[in-house]
């Protein structure tokens, strides 16, 4: 069952912005393992999924959060459903008045397609 988070989530990142540039990877990695102490519906999880968006924006934290959505809703796109997310980002421009912020930001996870 998927948390309340999981779903908040999953709806924010669907969100997308034609403005993005989009790349998916799927790693290859192999099966996860999981020990005697995870759901054991987790163990469905094991297709590390990894994409990578421009977002923009007027702050670092809306530029980073537009990418995040773009990269986030092509690794659901490509994996049904997702968990164990992290997020990585570097600056591509920052405007000299810090009017306009683009950051390349890496989204990853583990799904299940």
């Amino acid at each position: 069952m998927e948390s309340r988070t999981g779903r908040r989530r999953r709806a924010l990142l669907w969100r997308v912005s034609a403005a993005s540039l989009v790349t998916v990877t799927a790693l290859g990695l192999g099966a996860v393992t999981a020990d005697a102490a995870t759901d054991q519906s987790a163990m469905s999880y094991t297709v590390p999924r990894s994409a990578s968006a421009v977002g923009q924006g007027r702050t670092s934290d809306v530029a980073k959060h537009n990418g995040a959505q773009e990269a986030g809703a092509a690794v659901l796109a490509a994996g049904g459903d997702c968990t164990n997310w992290s997020q990585s980002d570097r600056a591509l421009f920052i405007a000299p008045d810090s009017s306009w912020w683009v950051y390349e930001v890496t989204v990853s996870a583990l799904c299940v397609h």
